[in-house]
């Protein structure tokens, strides 16, 4: 039953027929063909497994299955990441593009995420500002109410049952990754106290998950007013080093909202030349903490690679002074 429910939500948050849906794990487009079965309701919707599209035979069956939406590939070539995206442009103009988890890298560049319960729409980013639109008043209300009721109606079981089957388990690592995101997102929006009942239950569904324990450390740290880093040797942090990189373990557990790890991951971003993302993870170091000199010299790199000198300058001089 609980594996059940967690695809029914999926597939409700989404909509009924004209959308693409991506997703970094088949196992979530699987369960949301299976809740769709399950309601008697066929999937309208294209989905895309993006781990796939590297081989051009998945191609090929995007474009056998849905040739209207999907453009027939090169026969040798596995269509390139820039070329994705492109198409994925073209498509936002009739189709709504969704998102299975948040995530990061080239789709990002040009796609921002609005999330909607369990799914990510993505939109197309507005000129060449680097920071997406903040969540309107609507879209925080519309979370919060599904999270809200998902915490007195659907989460008193889950730890227990995690504990019995391996399948809750991996459905409640879902939940704990979409929670985490969420509790992001209430922090950056100054909610600090519902980010932090929502860091809480994500580490309770899944006590595994450091990403979201650092966050929680790093929330209360801020409620007390303070910058304070949360420590390098702390257990949570160490218990990252499994997932074998940083990219890795957000993509299991969701992102960083603390200051040192904002850095390391502008810095990786850049590395990439992810420099809309990379720009964004700087942008809310110096948020974070306003004395942040290592946050605005990587945000200074990142301007001067995106060929915007004067913000570069200007970052220059406010670390001068």
């Amino acid at each position: 039953n609980a594996v059940s429910e967690f695809a029914k939500f999926t597939a409700e948050s989404l909509p009924a027929s004209n959308a693409v849906v991506l997703s970094d794990d088949p196992t979530l487009l699987y369960l949301i063909q299976a809740a769709n079965a399950k309601a008697g309701k066929p999937t309208q919707n294209v989905l895309v497994e993006t781990g796939s599209l590297q081989h051009p035979s998945y191609q090929r069956y995007l474009h056998q299955n849905f040739p209207k939406d999907w453009p027939e590939p090169n026969p040798t070539n596995a269509i390139s990441q820039v070329e994705l995206v492109q198409h994925l442009e073209r498509l936002s103009q009739s189709h709504k593009i969704f998102y299975m988890n948040a995530s990061f890298g080239y789709y990002f560049e040009k796609f921002y995420p609005i999330p909607h319960a369990l799914v990510y729409e993505l939109k197309l980013h507005p000129g060449n500002d680097i920071l997406p639109p903040p969540l309107s008043k609507e879209i925080i209300v519309e979370n919060q109410n599904f999270w809200n009721k998902f915490t007195k109606e659907t989460l008193p079981p889950l730890p227990a049952l995690g504990k019995q089957s391996d399948e809750v388990k991996l459905i409640n690592s879902y939940y704990s990754r979409a929670l985490n995101n969420w509790g992001v997102q209430l922090q950056k929006a100054n909610l600090l106290k519902e980010a932090n009942q929502a860091f809480i239950t994500a580490v309770r569904l899944n006590s595994d998950n450091g990403i979201a324990e650092v966050n929680r450390q790093f929330n209360e740290n801020r409620q007390r007013g303070e910058f304070r880093a949360v420590r390098s040797d702390n257990s949570s942090i160490k218990n990252l080093s499994r997932f074998g990189s940083l990219p890795n373990a957000i993509l299991a557990n969701g992102t960083f909202d603390e200051r040192d790890f904002c850095i390391q991951l502008g810095i990786l971003l850049g590395q990439g030349s992810n420099l809309r993302q990379s720009g964004q993870y700087f942008l809310r170091a110096i948020e974070l903490d306003p004395k942040s000199v290592e946050a605005r010299i990587g945000l200074a790199k990142t301007y001067i690679e995106m060929q915007r000198a004067d913000d570069a300058l200007k970052l220059v001089r406010q670390i001068h002074e």
